[in-house]
């Protein structure tokens, strides 16, 4: 019998993702028919965010004042991609270390096509995007961001890139 709570190459529905807002990488389970290093299950405490987390499940305020659920993906204790559900689909951003650059997320490897739908960093219906966390890290503080429209990502980047090069 297959294990219960494993999605392979998608995202769990979202009341399924509310129940269990903290998911880690099954990767002791590759093996398991239908399962590959895609494949996340719940993380065993769903108390608050560990350093075991690898997603976790969040709520989106996009500028227009619409929510949405988000999915986490943490990498070092880094937000590394914001994936967001807009009512009928996913969409993703993906950040730099330093959460300061980012970047729309589209899926190339689907045969079918672009699987994330092109989202504009300078929609001003959409950006700034405030992020919080379902659950609070272990400090006790949910994760708090926002990402912010693309005018203001390329001002810094392009300013931080030529301070470096002088």
């Amino acid at each position: 019998m297959a294990n219960p709570f494993r999605y392979t190459g998608c995202w769990p529905p979202l009341d399924i993702l509310m129940a269990y807002p903290n998911w880690v990488f099954a990767s002791d389970e590759e093996t398991e028919p239908g399962q590959d290093e895609t494949t996340i299950r719940p993380e065993a405490q769903q108390a608050f965010i560990s350093d075991e987390t690898d997603c976790t499940a969040a709520r989106a305020t996009l500028a227009n004042g619409q929510t949405a659920i988000a999915f986490l993906s943490i990498l070092n204790r880094k937000i590394e991609t914001i994936n967001i559900h807009d009512g009928n689909e996913w969409w993703s951003l993906r950040g730099d270390y330093g959460q300061v650059n980012w970047v729309p997320v589209i899926d190339t490897r689907s045969p079918e096509g672009p699987h994330w739908p092109l989202v504009r960093l300078s929609d001003p219906n959409i950006f700034p995007i405030r992020v919080v966390s379902v659950l609070a890290s272990m400090d006790g503080s949910p994760i708090v961001m926002t990402v912010p429209r693309s005018h203001e990502i390329h001002r810094r980047a392009r300013k931080s890139w030529f301070k470096f090069w002088q």
